[in-house]
């Protein structure tokens, strides 16, 4: 387990009736009450999208999506950041912007992954942390293509060692755009196999290699 999650998953940190982070709020037709973060490190701060986990598995970590209005918007513009339930502790990452909702959480080390255009970064949860470059397509891979949007999600393969994903790219004085598709593997990103297909086709996955999962068995 990464060294700087240690709680225990038969008890949990998370005790919202005694937080100052959250905010209980009743919903009145359903008698529902949920709890609403209200320690601000950003003017709007959103849930993420509901396929994506947020949240370490021992329940220290939660992350969040950050926008600062007018800049940015949902396809670009939003940043991260996470509550650490161990120290009270909100943090926002600036160097963090992704694209679309393609934040994924590795919900047994509580770093997160996120994808920028054509780059695959990488974080620790902890504050004073380098932000790690896992991957990128190459410019040869580019050429002359503007890549106009990157996949809304990061799929990550069973063995831990890709993310799948697609770019949406248009040929530089084109109004058609394509979709790119390539497969970056950990060997090296000379071993690269692409094509290019009309962006009405169905997307199909660009891989993206990435360490090893600490859920895996070495």
């Amino acid at each position: 387990m990464h060294d700087g999650i240690k709680g225990s998953l038969t008890k949990p940190m998370i005790d919202l009736k005694n937080s100052d982070l959250f905010t209980p709020m009743k919903h009145e037709e359903s008698g529902v009450t949920i709890h609403v973060l209200t320690r601000k490190v950003a003017p709007v701060q959103e849930a993420f999208y509901y396929v994506n986990d947020s949240m370490s598995i021992d329940g220290r970590y939660l992350w969040f999506y950050c926008a600062f209005p007018p800049s940015g918007n949902a396809g670009r513009g939003r940043t991260l950041g996470v509550v650490d339930f161990q120290t009270g502790e909100v943090r926002h990452f600036p160097e963090s912007q992704f694209g679309e909702a393609s934040p994924y959480v590795d919900v047994h080390t509580g770093e997160v992954y996120w994808q920028g255009d054509r780059f695959v970064w990488k974080r620790s949860p902890l504050a004073i942390a380098p932000t790690e470059l896992i991957n990128q397509v190459p410019d040869e891979l580019i050429g002359d293509r503007q890549v106009l949007r990157a996949a809304t999600h990061l799929t990550r393969s069973a063995d831990g060692l890709e993310f799948l994903s697609t770019l949406v790219c248009r040929l530089n004085g084109s109004s058609e755009a394509y979709r790119l598709t390539a497969e970056i593997f950990s060997s090296g990103i000379g071993s690269i196999a692409s094509t290019t297909t009309p962006s009405s086709v169905p997307p199909t996955p660009m891989m993206c290699s990435s360490p090893r999962s600490s859920m895996e068995t070495p």
